[in-house]
C-alpha cells in the first residue's frame, strides 16, 4: 500500500522535464503566434482607414489626374508617418484611378496602396524573422462631389 502512495526516488524529475518540454515547444510558440493576431487586425484597420482617406483626398483636392497620383503618394506618407503601427514600414505604392479618365464630377476614384511593413520577430522561425517584409494592400472608392470646386 505504502508504494502506490508515494513515488519512489528513481521517478522524481519526470514531470518537471515534460513541462519544460512542453512550454518550450508547444505553448510559448503559440502564444507568441496568437499575441500577433491584434497588432495584425490594428494594422489591416489602419489600412483601410488610410485608404479612404486617400481616395477622399483624391476626389476633393486633384484637379487632374496627374495631380491625383501625387496627392495619392503625399497623403499615404503623411498618414503613415502620424501611425506608431507603420514606422518601421515603407511606401511600395500608392495611386488614385479614375474611372471616367479624367477628373469629372459624379464619377468614381479608387485608392490602391500597398506598404511593406516587416514582418514579426519571433527566434528559430522561418519568414518570421524580423528581416521579412510583408506587403499590405487596401482600397477603396469613392464618388467624386458633384459641387466641388475646380482650378482653373
Amino acid at each position: 500500500m505504502r508504494k502506490l502512495l508515494f513515488k519512489s526516488r528513481n521517478q522524481s524529475g519526470y514531470v518537471a522535464l515534460e513541462f519544460v518540454v512542453a512550454m518550450g515547444l508547444l505553448v510559448i510558440p503559440t502564444m507568441m503566434l496568437v499575441l500577433q493576431i491584434p497588432s495584425m487586425l490594428e494594422k489591416r484597420d489602419r489600412m483601410d482607414a488610410i485608404a479612404a482617406t486617400v481616395a477622399q483626398d483624391c476626389a476633393n483636392d486633384a484637379n487632374t489626374t496627374s495631380d491625383g497620383a501625387n496627392i495619392a503618394a503625399n497623403s499615404t506618407s503623411r498618414e503613415m508617418a502620424f501611425n506608431s503601427s507603420f514606422r518601421q514600414s515603407s511606401l511600395k505604392s500608392a495611386r488614385c484611378v479614375y474611372d471616367a479618365g479624367s477628373v469629372q464630377p459624379n464619377s468614381k476614384v479608387t485608392a490602391y496602396i500597398e506598404i511593406d511593413v516587416p514582418s514579426v520577430l519571433l527566434p528559430g522561425v522561418p519568414g518570421l524573422d524580423g528581416k521579412t517584409k510583408w506587403t499590405y494592400r487596401a482600397q477603396h472608392s469613392v464618388i467624386i462631389p458633384a459641387y466641388r470646386s475646380f482650378e482653373e
